[in-house]
């Protein structure tokens, strides 16, 4: 029987390489495709809300 794994590094390992590559090796190029990526990103805009919705003063 075949088990197939998760490696949950090597899935991040092979994201951050693939925007290293896009980006040339160019810093300002990978913080807008991350911010791209982020922008895109259901979970990201629960967490954003959640957090903004905490610092409004009562």
């Amino acid at each position: 029987m075949k088990t197939k794994t998760f490696d949950c590094v090597e899935m991040q390992r092979k994201i951050r390489d693939s925007f290293w590559t896009e980006s040339n090796g160019d810093i300002n190029k990978l913080n807008q495709i991350i911010d791209y990526e982020l922008s895109k990103s259901d979970l990201y805009k629960k967490i954003k809300d959640r957090k903004e919705k905490q610092m409004v003063p009562a």
